[in-house]
């Protein structure tokens, strides 16, 4: 079976009803689910959710419980400090985007699936857009 990375765009993107690509990022997570099992995700894309949703819901409580549903549909890469020293010194332009991408070849993932894939141009795991993914999947 294919693991599947998503970056934080995409999450965001899935919880946010408002956003413009809520839709494709809900249908990529879907078809992940259904075909692929959890989709992978940093444990710094749970951190910019949680931060991002503390924003809109002040009560703890009901913000955990929110979040605890939400995250247990995933499955997290991990982050340490050998991980850390290949964002410092890569030539990502976007170290947020190396974060995500050094934590994804730990595993490591068989796809990178982003909003912005310009920024991996340097990745040696294929990367799609949600779209792109979307297209792909039914299509073949």
């Amino acid at each position: 079976m294919k693991k599947i990375f998503l970056d934080a765009n995409v999450i965001i993107d899935f919880l946010n009803k408002s956003s413009l690509s809520h839709q494709q990022a809900k249908e990529t997570i879907t078809i992940i689910r259904k075909h692929y099992g959890k989709p992978f995700i940093s444990t710094t894309t749970f951190a910019i959710a949680y931060i991002m949703f503390g924003k809109f819901i002040s009560k703890k409580p009901s913000l955990n419980k929110i979040i605890k549903a939400i995250f247990s549909e995933f499955e997290f890469t991990t982050e340490d400090p050998k991980i850390m020293k290949e964002v410092l010194y890569s030539n990502f332009p976007d170290l947020e985007d190396a974060l995500q991408y050094f934590s994804a070849s730990s595993l490591p993932v068989d796809l990178i699936i982003t909003r912005n894939a310009h920024d991996y141009y340097l990745s040696e795991i294929p990367v799609l857009l949600p779209a792109e993914f979307i297209e792909l999947y039914y299509n073949t």
